[in-house]
């Protein structure tokens, strides 16, 4: 079958180096669709990238690299209320894919060592059938957002004087 999508695509890149760059999934379309796919891909280009994938009520995580497709960790239930928000973030040299109910609670699914040498990457949108369905059905994304993240961080001022005022003449 052909493969009937709608997709996003940037031209931009975001530095996902210490940071996570998410999107609420809002509407994931008719899950009881054998081919029906919502996609979230970070992508280095068409050869390298990591993706989150929902597909008929399951969830999974993969990587590309250098054109090579592997599934990371073990396929889980999708859970479209758990699951609303989709991250994927960097630390440390590892990425991590991560699911929020709120956009506020993350809790990381899977996690792989980055083989990219690269925290740049561009994100994409995708929602589709790869096969031919008696009706199809598209996913509805909204709110892509990067953050970083920071760590606790004390401050600490001591105020010097580095200047003496005086009055101007003609002042009492």
């Amino acid at each position: 079958g052909n493969y009937t999508s709608v997709w996003s695509h940037w031209d931009t890149t975001y530095d996902y180096a210490g940071a996570r760059a998410f999107v609420q999934i809002v509407d994931f379309g008719n899950q009881t669709i054998n081919s029906h796919d919502v996609i979230y891909y970070a992508k280095v280009d068409n050869s390298n990238h990591f993706w989150m994938t929902a597909n008929h009520g399951y969830m999974w995580a993969q990587k590309m690299v250098a054109g090579v497709v592997t599934q990371v960790g073990s396929t889980i239930t999708l859970d479209q209320n758990a699951h609303r928000w989709w991250g994927i973030r960097e630390s440390g040299g590892t990425i991590y894919y991560c699911t929020s109910p709120d956009g506020y609670t993350w809790t990381d699914q899977w996690s792989v060592a980055n083989p990219f040498g690269t925290t740049m990457f561009f994100p994409q949108f995708t929602s589709g059938n790869w096969d031919n369905e008696a009706s199809g059905s598209y996913a509805v994304f909204d709110n892509f957002n990067t953050v970083a993240h920071t760590a606790a961080a004390s401050l600490s001022v001591t105020a010097t004087p580095t200047a003496t005022l005086s009055k101007p003449s003609g002042f009492t």
